[in-house]
This record gives structure tokens, C-alpha cells and sequence, in this order.
């Protein structure tokens, strides 16, 4: 497990107050919202891969989402934790192969429908798989606002999450 990074946080066109708990590569919420709207009877899920930092001027932690993994459709959260139990390995080989060094920082599921909201599953797939505080959940309605979701006293917590914009992109991967 890699330690997190001083980096301060990067710029985005929105406002975002309180501070984002993620940032999201554009291209990969992109694809995550496909993945989300691609079937009204499934949601996707997976595996975010990125890095963590901690923002100099206020020691909070941040992560930057720039991919994911084990990307699959299901018909419920169940399915998806069984999913995850089979393919955890194959995921973390992935990992180090398409993300040079990068970690697991959290998890996603898209969903078809924006009214839908994260409930116990939920929480109970986050406290089975991410026991790092600083490991997210990022709710991905196919049309609306992607939602970071931290789990606090077995109950999820709303966080900002945000698309970076294409120069902050140039700037983290160096290209």
C-alpha cells in the first residue's frame, strides 16, 4: 500500500464546497456512466484504480481516480460482492499491470436510474472489501451527479466527487 502524496488539490471548472473526496479522470466517468445507462435492468460495478494524496494546506486526504477494474453488470449488490470474491485476485494482477503505481482506493456502481440511493448492501459490501478510511464508494447515476460515498458508524456519509479537467489529466499522468 502506497502512503499518501502532499499534492495540492487540483483545479476544476465547478466549485465544489466542501472539498471533493475524489476527483475522476473525465474519460473514466464517462465510461462509467455508459456502463451505468447500458442496461435499465443491471447496475456495473468494479473496482476504482488511483492514488492518494493529502492536500498540503489542510492535511486532508484526496483520491484521483484514473481507471477501473473488474468492471461487470449485475442484477443486485449481492451479485456484485459475490463477483468481487471470485475476481479480487485477477483484479489486484490487473491492477499492476494496466495501472503502474496505482492501488485499490475505493469501489463504483452505476446505476440506470438516478432515483435509486446507496442503502445497507451497500455499506455492507464497503465494510467487507474497503477497510481503509480512506477507501470510497462512487455512485454513478447514467444521467446526474457522481456521489462519493465514505462509511461512518455503518451508515454512508456524501461526499463531492468531481471530473478533473483535461489539463489537470496532462498534468497528473505527464502526457
Amino acid at each position: 500500500m502506497n502512503e499518501p502524496v502532499p499534492k495540492p488539490r487540483p483545479s476544476t471548472r465547478e466549485a465544489a464546497e466542501p472539498a471533493p473526496a475524489i476527483y475522476v479522470f473525465p474519460d473514466v466517468l464517462e465510461e462509467l456512466r455508459f456502463n451505468a445507462g447500458w442496461r435499465d435492468d443491471r447496475m456495473a460495478g468494479g473496482l476504482l484504480a488511483g492514488r492518494r494524496f493529502l492536500d498540503p494546506d489542510t492535511r486532508a486526504p484526496y483520491i484521483e481516480v484514473e481507471g477501473f477494474l473488474a468492471g461487470t453488470h449485475v442484477v443486485d449488490v449481492g451479485e456484485f460482492s459475490r463477483y468481487l470474491r471470485v475476481q479480487w485476485k485477477a483484479a489486484t494482477a490487473g491492477l499492476t499491470y494496466h495501472f503502474s503505481g496505482a492501488e485499490i482506493v475505493g469501489w463504483y456502481l452505476g446505476v440506470p436510474d438516478e432515483e435509486r440511493r446507496p442503502g445497507p448492501d451497500e455499506v455492507a459490501l464497503h465494510e467487507t472489501f474497503f477497510s481503509q478510511p480512506w477507501q470510497r464508494g462512487l455512485w454513478v447515476p447514467a444521467r446526474g451527479r457522481p456521489v462519493a460515498l465514505a462509511v461512518a458508524g455503518g451508515t454512508f456519509t456524501p461526499e463531492v466527487a468531481v471530473a478533473l479537467e483535461r489539463a489537470e489529466v496532462a498534468e497528473a499522468t505527464g502526457t
